[in-house]
């Protein structure tokens, strides 16, 4: 139900990433370029508006390509649109036929030619060959499946001691001194 509702007010989920159609316009890409610019403390980076893809500096870290809503996948960051359209199309391709050719209006749509494509598609986890002709995928690789796609990490949240005269530390320093005795609760009596 939740996952309806959200599709209502326009959040779509693909394989790679949940995003919003309407946040990928240049206008929203373009004001979370300057405040990730600005958070990241480094220069914003020129872009042309409605790009699909866009090369990876060294000097950027991938979150900022995630804010903008570009997943970083190899040699380029690709708009999470149009790479969800790239991978189901390929997905489609492999059940029909292996091995499956992609288009070359694929690779224009996302602004990238045949070595960049099979990187890209590398990334994602697909087993890849290219040749002048086009690039050729035969299926997806075991594992995670995600390949070398960049995914933001996950932060651990600092614990905070409580403070020594708390009720939390007393609950604290109880649970500990039960856990070290190593009770075992078959062998003691039953209330009942």
């Amino acid at each position: 139900h939740d996952r309806q509702e959200l599709a209502r007010l326009g959040v779509r989920f693909g394989v790679e990433a949940v995003y919003m159609p309407a946040l990928l316009k240049h206008a929203p890409v373009a004001l979370r370029a300057v405040f990730a610019a600005v958070y990241a403390e480094l220069a914003p980076m020129a872009r042309d508006g409605g790009r699909t893809s866009m090369p990876v500096e060294e000097a950027w870290p991938n979150s900022y390509y995630l804010r903008m809503g570009y997943q970083p996948t190899g040699p380029i960051a690709v708009r999470v649109d149009m790479l969800e359209r790239l991978l189901a199309e390929v997905r489609r391709g492999i059940k029909q036929a292996q091995p499956y050719v992609v288009p070359t209006g694929r690779m224009t749509a996302i602004g990238a030619s045949v070595g960049v494509l099979a990187d890209v598609l590398r990334a994602c986890g697909f087993r890849v060959s290219a040749a002048e002709a086009g690039v050729s995928v035969t299926a997806r690789r075991r594992g995670n499946g995600s390949g070398n796609v960049a995914r933001p990490q996950k932060r651990r949240r600092k614990v905070a001691k409580p403070v020594a005269d708390s009720p939390f530390a007393k609950l604290d320093r109880k649970s500990t001194r039960l856990n070290s005795s190593h009770t075992d609760i078959s062998r003691m009596p039953s209330s009942a």
